[in-house]
């Protein structure tokens, strides 16, 4: 069974995942928080498989044979382009991140709507996305699949 990672993105050069990564076992709550984003925000939570973060040579290709960091380790992960080298599919899913002050707000309406549904995974995550925008951060999500 797939697992879910919400991550924040520290440093866009060396791109770098924060240590405050948050697993979920079940996408759904990423999904139903997804259709009910306003348009380029949607985007936030696309899905990006863990995998196709790291490349392994210059050569373009997209992901490695073997993931080679583990999203449930503590501290930072740096793709610094020795130890980790971030691939082509990477780059491009990078430039298309929103930028972290297109979120707080938006979210934060959604957060109160989800939790007066009583929609709790999904207020959830999206407490854990403005908690990241508020501080500057951009927000992926991964899977990561076994």
């Amino acid at each position: 069974m797939a697992r879910y990672w919400l991550a924040p993105v520290i440093s866009r050069t060396p791109f770098t995942l924060g240590a405050e990564r948050i697993s979920y076992e079940d996408g759904e709550a990423a999904a139903e928080l997804r259709r009910m984003l306003p348009g380029d925000l949607s985007r936030l939570l696309v899905p990006f498989k863990s995998r196709m973060l790291a490349g392994e040579t210059d050569s373009g290709v997209c992901g490695a044979v073997r993931e080679p960091f583990d999203l449930s380790a503590p501290g930072d992960i740096v793709f610094d382009g020795i130890r980790l080298r971030l691939s082509a599919c990477g780059q491009a899913m990078l430039s298309r991140l929103p930028d972290p002050g297109e979120t707080p707000l938006t979210i934060a309406a959604l957060e109160d709507a989800l939790e007066a549904e009583a929609r709790t995974d999904a207020a959830r995550l999206a407490g854990s996305l403005r908690r990241f925008a508020e501080r500057g951060w951009a927000v992926i999500l991964l899977k990561e699949e076994p």
